[in-house]
């Protein structure tokens, strides 16, 4: 009877309790390199390894490795962070932090268009799997090391769901151009205003006005002027803003096992032309 319990108990547990009880995935977090010629990007190989290493440790499925110890192994074995090239040295230093993945990656640019590529090794197989992401802007960093989380984590556990892209917040054109309307309003009142003045000033007679009214219609003319420049940086904010949402504002993603959807970062080329001019006398 207790034998019949006890087999009835297993079988009503949820399969989620099981999981909790398999063995969590220990990762290493590697150096993610500047590809690129922007200067400008070398904080991303300190900010992005960091951000990953923030994101992936909040899954109980995983065990995120400390840099520190990571460092410590690449000292001893005189190697530095881009030491960490090739799968065999990745293997080397995974299996002496006891790690069953390690996470290296570059970061590459081509004209306004920001990529990360992370490679997933595996250390007792030197499986390479690669997951990208790719922004219209460097902006975005903190979305695109999220989204890059994520796709990890999947892969690495199967859990949550694989998300290609991600949607960034749009131009606020709107809020741009209802202010742009607003200035325009108060700049004709104020110039109205102005005008007005100053037609009181040309019209008056007294003497002891004539300060007075002055003072108003330059007052008003500065404000209308003011304005009127407000308006203009207004007008150019609403349509840099309409540029700017003419393209998708996205966050793409794909990993080595999926369709491209990433555009082609493409190498600098040159095209040369020449031209040639004979004269015949």
């Amino acid at each position: 009877m207790q034998k019949l319990l006890f087999y009835m108990f297993l079988f009503i547990l949820p399969a989620g309790f099981f999981s909790h009880l398999s063995a969590q995935v220990r990762v290493a977090i590697a150096e993610f390199k500047n590809e690129s010629s922007a200067f400008y990007l070398d904080q991303w190989e300190k900010s992005i390894p960091d951000l990953l290493q923030e994101k992936l440790s909040r899954s109980s499925d995983l065990i995120i490795l400390e840099r520190r110890k990571l460092k410590a192994v690449l000292e001893e074995k005189a190697l530095s962070m881009a030491g960490l090239t090739d799968s065999t040295s990745i293997q080397e230093i995974g299996k002496l932090l006891d790690a069953e993945y390690v996470i290296t990656g570059a970061i590459h640019k081509f004209r306004n268009r920001y990529r990360i590529d992370a490679s997933i090794v595996k250390v007792n197989s030197a499986e390479t799997r690669s997951e990208k992401v790719d922004a219209p802007d460097r902006d975005h960093l903190p979305q695109m090391v999220d989204l890059l989380a994520n796709n990890i984590l999947y892969d690495l556990t199967g859990r949550g769901k694989y998300k290609s892209r991600i949607k960034l917040n749009r131009a606020p054109t709107k809020y741009f151009l209802l202010g742009t309307v607003g200035l325009a309003v108060a700049t004709g009142l104020v110039r109205a205003a102005y005008e007005k003045k100053l037609d009181e000033y040309h019209q008056n007679t007294r003497l002891d006005q004539f300060d007075d009214l002055y003072r108003q219609a330059n007052r008003s003319q500065k404000l209308s002027v003011g304005l009127a420049g407000l308006t203009g940086a207004a007008l150019v904010g609403t349509v840099y803003c309409w540029i700017k949402n003419l393209s998708p504002r996205e966050i793409l993603a794909e990993n080595s096992g999926q369709k491209s959807v990433i555009p082609y970062l493409a190498a600098n080329f040159k095209i040369e032309v020449k031209i040639g001019l004979q004269i015949r006398f």
